[in-house]
């Protein structure tokens, strides 16, 4: 493994499977998150160890572990209870309000059992919902009478824009927005007055 120079990545080197990079992780003390990038053409593709969590500017959607790593890929992360980040060992998913989800602007992808930047096939009927979080964008817009999350969500997936919508017991009408929490700054509320529901890919 080679220097990155960067402030999160310990080294980098070819790697031809994400067992090979989490391995090279593994030997590393100061590795706590591991990336391959996959080659091209029978090349190898390149494992970057990092010594924290990717910051959201340097996120690429690669395939990733922690330094908990195990061959085992199949587990059954989503909605795992969770006391904070560090209980939520795979790529790009985060502890909110006790459960692990995919982390502010990555989608969860049902297919893949994990979370990316970009749904290939565009974005499903379902939801995540991500508890006592405000999405702060302005609503692209916002239901014309208080309803319920059921009768917001087909509003939402009748338009190819809306990522997902605001509601709440103390607002109870449909949020609509069409960005991520990597798009626009969250506020968390320390109770149940908000929930963020955020589409999944199809």
């Amino acid at each position: 493994m080679t220097s990155c120079g960067g402030t999160t990545c310990c080294g980098r080197g070819p790697a031809r499977s994400r067992v090979e990079c989490g391995l090279t992780c593994l030997r590393d003390a100061r590795c706590v998150l591991y990336s391959v990038s996959p080659g091209t053409g029978g090349a190898a593709g390149t494992c970057r160890t990092h010594s924290k969590r990717l910051p959201p500017a340097a996120r690429r959607e690669v395939v990733s572990g922690a330094r908990t790593f195990s061959p085992v890929t199949t587990d059954n992360w989503n909605n795992k209870v969770c006391v904070s980040d560090h209980d939520c060992t795979d790529y790009m998913t985060a502890c909110f309000s006790g459960k692990c989800l995919c982390d502010g602007g990555f989608f969860y992808d049902v297919n893949l059992n994990g979370c990316v930047s970009t749904c290939t096939r565009g974005l499903g009927d379902s939801y995540t919902a991500y508890p006592d979080i405000h999405l702060n964008q302005t609503s692209a817009w916002i239901s014309d009478a208080n309803g319920s999350v059921s009768s917001c969500t087909p509003l939402c997936n009748a338009n190819p824009g809306c990522t997902g919508f605001n509601f709440g017991s103390g607002w109870p009408r449909c949020y609509f927005k069409y960005g991520t929490p990597q798009d626009y700054p969250v506020i968390r509320f320390s109770g149940t007055v908000k929930t963020f529901y955020q589409r999944t890919c199809a």
